[in-house]
């Protein structure tokens, strides 16, 4: 019977998630030019470690909802959540009655996208 060693699974865990920022890189230079294109590789992955680990304190795991976390912070700023001056932001992710990971990261893309086009008009 195969035995994988936790050491093993450690390096697997590793890899996926090296590979999962690479990715988020690639996206954010790709659909944020504007924000993230001109960032410095070494920067832009700190920023990506940084929505890693701020999403995760929420309870966002799954990469589909970290990918729009990480939207959210190439448009609205690395510390988004916590800006006194983005209250809806800290009202979904922190006192929304809204348990479900998936449904509060709907929520805050929703409110995200409204706000940036309310302030592109």
């Amino acid at each position: 019977m195969l035995q994988i060693r936790p050491e093993q699974m450690e390096k697997f865990q590793q890899a996926a998630q090296r590979r999962f920022e690479d990715r988020m890189v690639a996206h954010l230079k790709k659909f944020f030019p504007e924000n993230c294109g001109g960032m410095p590789e070494k920067d832009l992955r700190e920023f990506v470690r940084h929505g890693l680990a701020r999403s995760k304190a929420y309870g966002i795991t799954g990469r589909r909802d970290v990918c729009h976390y990480l939207d959210i912070m190439a448009v609205f700023g690395r510390d988004f959540d916590v800006d006194p001056r983005l209250p809806w932001a800290q009202e979904i992710l922190g006192k929304s009655r809204l348990k479900n990971a998936t449904a509060k990261v709907q929520r805050l893309y929703g409110v995200a996208m409204k706000k940036q086009l309310e302030g592109a008009s």
